[in-house]
């Protein structure tokens, strides 16, 4: 289980990593709106950060990666939240963001 939720952040770091994701939207804004879809469904969370990410090439890839999470997150059991592990700053446009998910 271990392992998965460590999937699961990897994913998510990878999916933020592009700050080209939401341009008008502050970091801050985007992760509580992808926690708010998580919570009621993990598909539609990773749908929010991956449909305007460019970094993500071809459709398989791209559904092989939500595979991984969606099995990662019934793997979880019951979501009761997140809390930020790490936050670092990678230059002047990316930022490198951790969550756990409890």
């Amino acid at each position: 289980m271990k392992r998965q939720i460590n999937l699961v952040v990897l994913i998510m770091l990878i999916l933020l990593s592009s700050t080209s994701l939401k341009a008008q939207t502050t970091t801050d804004e985007i992760i509580d709106e992808y926690f708010k879809l998580y919570e009621k469904s993990p598909e539609e969370a990773f749908d929010f950060l991956s449909k305007d990410i460019k970094v993500i090439r071809g459709q398989e890839t791209t559904e092989n990666l939500k595979k991984q999470i969606l099995f990662a997150a019934n793997q979880s059991g019951v979501y009761y939240g997140y809390e930020k592990i790490i936050e670092k700053s990678l230059g002047n446009s990316l930022k490198l963001l951790s969550f756990l998910i409890k």
